[in-house]
């Protein structure tokens, strides 16, 4: 990768709105808060916004709580948009409406072409997280990580190699990790914030969730959905839901996971697609215009919730014979 480009701007820039893709992963938010605080280090002045809320689970991470999600709110002035975890403007959400007419700058290791109207794109697929693209930039920019940041790439990291289980977790992934918890990284710290702080609420939800399990093509797939009144049932959101995925997945004979839920809005319907090996779920979400990893991908879709997973299982159908 070359980061002479991507470095000069963050150099010679004194003002910067950082945005990642809406429903933020550990990756994406952990990306945002690293690079917010190395340029804050440098005394540029940062905005961190997201069209999304943060989920729950993620509040242990280092200055989450300055990440805005008020859109309509937002009156900061900037000079160049950097973009994480995330193509282009197609999957941020309303932040798209904030940054017309400005410099875009795009870090991200999904596979596929940067989406217009982005300026640069420092893109490596071969990555397993964008925090490991990150980790390269600023030991280009010689820049000093701070215990926090470095806890921010760790957490990054982890979750998106699933905590070094996941085929993209590579030695780079583990020579890395270990440099970071050389810099005061507690391993166990971030697994037990993130595996071992469930809320009451949450866990209801999964409980009502686990219920709607359903297999499909000879027990090859396994769909699991989150309806609306089981938010109102637990209290619950759907920034509660992240991993749900993993448990449909998780079956025996299983080899596409499914999770369909309601985000709350009528005719609204957010699916994530989790494969265990040969399926490229990130081709069936681009059948609906969404898109991710080969093992890792979602989408948005309108109509009702049997409607969408018809469509969806139609699909599947095609690809599981």
């Amino acid at each position: 990768m070359n980061f002479k480009k991507v470095i000069k701007i963050l150099n010679t820039r004194k003002s910067f709105l950082i945005a990642s893709h809406i429903n933020p992963d550990c990756d994406a938010l952990g990306c945002q808060l690293a690079l917010a605080r190395v340029l804050r280090a440098k005394g540029k002045k940062v905005y961190l916004i997201a069209d999304s809320v943060i989920p729950p689970a993620y509040n242990f991470l280092p200055d989450v709580d300055k990440i805005k999600t008020n859109i309509s709110s937002f009156k900061g002035s900037f000079e160049a948009v950097l973009i994480l975890d995330c193509p282009g403007i197609l999957r941020i959400g309303k932040v798209s409406d904030l940054i017309k007419n400005h410099l875009i700058v795009t870090i991200d290791h999904h596979p596929g072409k940067c989406h217009p109207p982005v300026n640069l794109c420092l893109k490596d697929p071969k990555s397993a997280s964008t925090a490991e693209i990150l980790y390269r930039l600023f030991k280009e920019m010689k820049v000093k990580i701070d215990k926090k940041t470095a806890l921010l790439l760790y957490a990054g990291i982890a979750t998106d190699t699933g905590f070094y289980k996941y085929p993209n977790t590579t030695p780079e992934v583990h020579k890395i990790s270990a440099e970071l918890i050389e810099l005061g990284v507690r391993p166990w710290q971030v697994a037990s914030r993130l595996y071992e702080s469930e809320s009451l609420k949450r866990l209801r939800l999964l409980g009502l969730s686990l219920k709607t399990l359903k297999l499909h093509c000879r027990g090859k797939a396994a769909v699991m959905k989150v309806l609306n009144n089981m938010y109102e049932q637990t209290g619950a959101g759907p920034e509660h839901t992240d991993e749900f995925v993993n448990y449909p997945k998780s079956i025996k004979g299983v080899e596409l996971g499914i999770l369909l839920r309601h985000d709350k809005q009528k005719g609204i319907i957010k699916a994530s697609f989790r494969s265990k090996s040969v399926i490229n779920v990130n081709k069936l979400a681009g059948i609906f215009k969404g898109g991710g990893h080969y093992r890792a991908s979602g989408c948005t879709i309108r109509g009702s919730m049997d409607t969408v997973e018809r469509m969806i299982i139609k699909e599947v159908k095609k690809i599981i014979k």
